[in-house]
């Protein structure tokens, strides 16, 4: 029994040294992107990757059903696909910030939004509500995009979605879901930061 112990502690300690080697490699990457057009190159390879193993999945679906091995075997790739995806969009954030629309495409702006979008925990959509709250009210995430990020963080905590009666503005919908997930300190903290000149 203990050598079984001994074993999975080994394999813990390489799961968690080849991941933060993983990082590192990740860290290397994004410092040499220098210029605007070679970070928006890189985003857009993420955002590219990930639409096209969800596109894949979906033809999979379609054509061999959800029991099939290939549709299984599709849905494992996309899911560390998602992991190591995320890594390297926590990394870029973290050195770069969230791209704008002046200085990136509208690919790569989007790609930070829907990584995070697919990665959907509490601690993830938490995490990261300041850089796509403070990119959506800069204009450079649509407001669509940025409540259907907030929804599906509340459906992740509450495990239901939010009914709104219509109609509602955007506005309300973002302010009411603000409040719920409790992130208004969140909020204001990036308010503030706008306002200053």
């Amino acid at each position: 029994m203990k050598s079984y112990k001994v074993l999975f502690v080994i394999f813990i300690i390489l799961i968690f040294s080849c991941r933060k080697e993983a990082v590192h490699n990740y860290q290397t990457e994004i410092d040499q992107l220098s210029t605007y057009i070679q970070q928006s190159e890189y985003l857009e390879k993420i955002y590219n990757l990930d639409q096209n193993i969800r596109e894949e999945g979906s033809d999979l679906l379609q054509k061999t059903g959800a029991g099939s091995k290939a549709y299984k075997n599709n849905r494992d790739s996309m899911m560390k696909l998602d992991v190591i995806n995320l890594a390297k969009i926590e990394t870029y954030l973290t050195k770069y910030g969230y791209p704008s629309l002046k200085n990136h495409t509208e690919d790569a702006v989007l790609t930070p939004w829907l990584i995070i979008h697919h990665n959907p925990d509490k601690e993830t959509s938490r995490k990261h509500f300041k850089a796509l709250y403070q990119a959506y009210k800069k204009g450079d995430l649509e407001g669509g995009a940025f409540t259907l990020y907030l929804g599906r963080f509340y459906s992740v905590v509450y495990n239901k979605r939010l009914d709104l009666e219509s109609p509602h503005t955007e506005d309300f919908e973002v302010d009411t879901l603000v409040k719920v997930l409790d992130l208004v300190q969140l909020r204001d903290e990036v308010d503030l930061v706008l306002e200053k000149p």
